[in-house]
């Protein structure tokens, strides 16, 4: 398993290789390369860690946001949330091309891309949707919802899925962006949802995660845990659903079916002097029935049903 530029041993969590590195955004991994953005792009032999190049962006200052890979192109957000996408082939680090809109009409883009048949997806933090060609970076429809969002769209079967802190699901057609449905939540969602075939899964900052048909939106079930607050990116596995809180470090899972809590892990805070560092950073990884979480103080938890 990967976090930031290290890379651990899946099941004793000892370090095989690599390093960590400052403004290190969630790690990628696809054809045997690990993709990191640090202040470059980095990438790295996935066995070893070991450094095979970097892509360094025009600016210096902030780190690069997220990286999609798809079609053996890395696809990664600008520095500072501009609204700027690279595409850079994988094996080489060289530029291929890059989407650079104007400000005014695309604003600040914090979470990283969707890539779905050859197109790429991407949302702004005013709702704003942009499907842009994945060979040649044209843009090829453009669509404003007018809500408030941070996290990534989703694309399952033709359909592009995000939420919004104005407590919206949205669902539009991936092909030319036509609205599918929006529904009214009971919570904010500004997280990335998760999404299969039959069912979108929302999480908000009160504790709440909601099921929603992929169908016309219907609202299936609604949970809502009272001692765990802002929630994090859910992730969906099998029957069970898994999300993080980024307040206290709660590790929840849930019947996908109906909502049912199975378990929870408390994950532990630590004391930096006058404050202290606590919380689940990102949504959990589910692989092989093993649940991997990385939080605030610097931790890496394996979790596992026994």
């Amino acid at each position: 398993m990967y976090a930031g530029g290290l890379v651990l041993d899946g099941e004793t969590g000892q370090r095989i290789g690599g390093e960590w590195g400052g403004h290190t955004s969630t790690p990628t991994v696809a054809d045997g390369t690990l993709f990191v953005p640090t202040f470059d792009l980095e990438g790295r032999d996935a066995a070893t860690g070991e450094l095979d190049w970097t892509f360094e962006p025009d600016s210096r200052s902030g780190g690069l946001g997220g990286v999609t890979v798809a079609n053996e192109t890395a696809y990664v957000l600008g520095k500072l949330g501009r609204p700027l996408v690279y595409a850079i082939d994988v094996g080489t680090g060289e530029e291929e091309w890059r989407w650079t809109p104007d400000r005014d009409e695309v604003g600040s883009i914090r979470s990283p891309l969707a890539v779905a048949d050859d197109t790429v997806y991407l949302v702004d933090e005013d709702g704003t949707v942009c499907a842009i060609d994945g060979e040649t970076g044209d843009e090829e429809w453009r669509r404003p919802t007018f809500v408030r969002t941070s996290g990534s769209p989703v694309v399952v079967d033709g359909t592009v899925y995000f939420g919004s802190r104005d407590g919206e699901a949205t669902a539009l057609r991936a092909e030319d962006g036509e609205p599918r449905w929006r529904t009214r939540l009971s919570h904010e969602s500004e997280e990335t949802v998760a999404a299969t075939p039959d069912a979108v899964f929302a999480a908000g900052a009160d504790g709440t995660v909601t099921r929603l048909s992929t169908v016309d939106g219907t609202i299936e079930w609604e949970r809502q845990f009272d001692d765990v607050r802002r929630l994090g990116s859910p992730t969906v596995a099998g029957d069970t659903v898994y999300v993080g809180s980024r307040s206290d470090g709660t590790v929840l899972a849930l019947t996908a079916a109906d909502g049912t809590e199975n378990w929870r892990v408390e994950t532990r805070s630590v004391l930096f002097g006058d404050y202290t560092r606590v919380g689940v950073v990102d949504g959990p990884a589910v692989v092989d029935g093993v649940v991997y979480v990385a939080t605030e103080p610097g931790d890496v938890y394996a979790i596992a049903e026994l």
